[in-house]
């Protein structure tokens, strides 16, 4: 058995109910399968799609006794037989476009799949059928990014027109709540129980929509871009973007997840308290080293109480246990060890970079100011 301190660079896992977590690597399409009881990491293969794309194929979902992987930048949807061990193609694009595609969910044996670029939601069936059931241009609300997931409904957010929908992809109807007069932008939210968590420019806020009732809440103090200068705080907040990417609640607590700083923002009993991951600090080396700018990915959150990050700066998971408020980086294992070399290469090549402190960097390129 072998070590392992890091993982590919992923979109986010796929958690069955065997405890058994999916992904693939962004970088590489390879499929790769995480067992949380015992650790162990192992590659199931790599997906034969044609050419070698920055996630080509990046989110996955469990289908039957199969895997199923969808395309962002890729063409066609891929089904992987985890008895045969083998990869078909189930459907192709027709069309020279991003797909951008997210899993919905399972019901009634139909897999519900999202399209941001196309704005359309695809069903596959039990034979592994796909066809278009919804298609969302007629909202004319500009490009619509999934929020979450809440069963039969979906949240998609359009920033440019400061709303939220909240769509029944069974029946096609919808809830529009327009917040262009409430709040001065709105880059992420996660809705709950009708609690709508949103991140603005300059603010958190959460609004009850059953009540029309907002609460704002502004960033506490010492929240910047990457921790080691008041400098590139003040340049971050020159971008039209804002501090959290993402926002998820998580054991009574709606976690705001940053950018790209190393400090995490919740909210609890209407206070608003910071949480700083360890060993996450950046430097200009750590920056112009790794391959996305934004620095969490959630890849999991189990039992409403662990909240799983993907770290691109050291490219680990770290693991927030929301209750008792502490944080553990993730170890795992695998039996294969030629992805062992391979993780361990990649790691020590970072490390090296990072231990020299040459080559320009331009923070404002990197920020895109």
């Amino acid at each position: 058995m072998y070590k392992l301190n890091t993982i590919p660079l992923n979109d986010g896992f796929f958690c069955d109910d065997a405890g058994m977590a999916w992904f693939v690597s962004a970088t590489t399409n390879e499929l790769f399968v995480l067992n949380f009881k015992t650790s162990r990491l192992e590659l199931c293969g790599k997906i034969p799609e044609n050419g070698n794309c920055f996630r080509n194929n990046p989110k996955c979902f469990k289908k039957n006794n199969g895997i199923i992987c969808i395309p962002d930048r890729g063409k066609k949807i891929w089904h992987y037989d985890l008895n045969e061990k083998k990869w078909g193609a189930i459907w192709e694009d027709a069309l020279s476009q991003r797909l951008c595609m997210d899993f919905l969910n399972e019901i009634d044996g139909d897999s519900y799949v999202y399209s941001k670029e196309s704005q359309s939601i695809l069903t596959i069936n039990a034979s592994y059928e796909v066809e278009t059931c919804i298609c969302l241009n007629t909202l004319d609300k500009g490009a619509l990014e999934l929020e979450n997931v809440l069963n039969e409904r979906i949240v998609l957010l359009s920033r440019a027109e400061t709303v939220v929908i909240v769509l029944d992809y069974i029946s096609g109807n919808n809830i529009i709540i327009d917040l262009k007069n409430k709040v001065d932008s709105l880059f992420s939210c996660y809705l709950e129980d009708e609690i709508l968590w949103g991140v603005g420019f300059t603010s958190l806020f959460c609004y009850d929509i059953s009540r029309d009732i907002l609460e704002e809440y502004e960033f506490p103090n010492q929240i910047s871009c990457y921790l080691y200068d008041d400098k590139v705080m003040n340049q971050f907040r020159t971008t039209k973007e804002s501090c959290f990417c993402d926002v998820v609640t998580v054991g009574g607590k709606a976690w705001f997840i940053p950018k790209y700083s190393n400090m995490l923002v919740y909210i609890w009993k209407n206070k608003v308290k910071r949480f700083e991951l360890p060993n996450e600090e950046e430097n200009i080396i750590s920056l112009n080293y790794r391959i996305l700018r934004q620095k969490y990915i959630v890849e999991y959150v189990k039992n409403d109480r662990f909240l799983g990050l993907y770290s691109s700066r050291n490219e680990w998971i770290v693991e927030i246990d929301t209750i008792l408020m502490v944080c553990e980086i993730k170890i795992f294992s695998t039996t294969n060890h030629n992805l062992q070399e391979r993780l361990q290469k990649n790691y020590r090549q970072r490390e090296l970079f990072m231990s020299h402190e040459s080559g320009a960097f331009d923070l404002k390129k990197y920020l895109l100011i």
